[in-house]
């Protein structure tokens, strides 16, 4: 069941990046991809991040698609035939393989002020031929994963080409590590988002500003771990924050397990798992 939470008020500080990571190495986050501007060259074509998850579809998250304006206070669409896919580089000005998008679905409870139910399935107008090019599929966590690497205190992955500590797009692909964090504490950390943590989210980060977090353009990049075999295991989807890398304040990702029904339910067999349980 999709979370609806009502009478949010949202604010100008909320900001989505890799901040102080360092460049991926080839091969290294296959399933990796951009969402860029059509017709649009240059590091600022860049909209956002998404994840593969099978040869036709990518999660991302909600918000590159339908965002809140809080100067004119309303709410503004991106199309899908205003993007494209960039995928197998690491490196933005890479536009060898630009690929369309299809369709695009989002949950009927979508809520821009807030994040709440921030994801989305993309379908790509071609198949990706995975396995070439440094194209992959990450796995969908089963119980037994999700509750292993959800513990505080857990260091997972995220990855994507968003602002740096000097507000510039990165060219290549960063990648860093962020610790799990206790719900309760950066429920009320978050203070000025009103405590719109939700169960559906999940927040990592460092307590003490100066640590890598995601910021601006990171949106809709995965939060991930390693399983002892090293396949990667999808744990979150970068999806809003309080400045970047702020002392007391934790990066908020959509919770993909909370979500894997609704995945099921609109992306029959786009999940794949390395033991599933559920």
């Amino acid at each position: 069941m999709l979370l609806a939470v009502s009478n949010c008020t949202c604010h100008d500080d909320v900001q989505e990046f890799v901040w102080k990571g360092e460049d991926a190495k080839p091969g290294e986050v296959p399933w990796q991809v951009a969402f860029v501007f059509k017709n649009k060259t240059g590091l600022d074509k860049l909209r956002g991040g998404g994840i593969i998850i099978d040869e036709k579809w990518i999660l991302t998250a909600a918000h590159l698609f339908r965002d809140y304006d809080r100067e004119n206070d309303l709410v503004y669409v991106i199309g899908k035939g205003e993007l494209e896919v960039l995928t197998g580089t690491n490196d933005l000005l890479d536009d060898k393989k630009r690929i369309g998008i299809e369709s695009i679905i989002i949950p009927a409870d979508y809520r821009s002020c807030g994040a709440f139910n921030d994801i989305a399935l993309v379908k790509l107008s071609e198949r990706l031929v995975l396995g070439v090019r440094g194209q992959r599929y990450i796995y969908a966590p089963n119980g037994a994963q999700y509750h292993r690497y959800t513990q505080q205190g857990t260091e997972l992955k995220v990855s994507g080409w968003g602002h740096d500590e000097h507000s510039d797009i990165q060219r290549k692909l960063q990648i860093g590590s962020v610790p799990v964090a206790d719900h309760g504490e950066c429920r009320e950390a978050n203070f000025r988002m009103d405590n719109i943590v939700t169960g559906d989210m999940l927040c990592a980060g460092y307590q003490l500003s100066g640590g890598t977090d995601t910021c601006s353009g990171d949106s809709g990049g995965p939060l991930y771990a390693l399983d002892e075999e090293g396949h990667p295991i999808l744990i979150g989807i970068t999806s809003w924050g309080e400045g970047c890398s702020s002392s007391g304040l934790y990066g908020i990702y959509t919770n993909v397990y909370h979500y894997i029904d609704w995945v099921n339910e609109n992306c029959r067999d786009c999940l794949k798992y390395t033991a599933p349980d559920i």
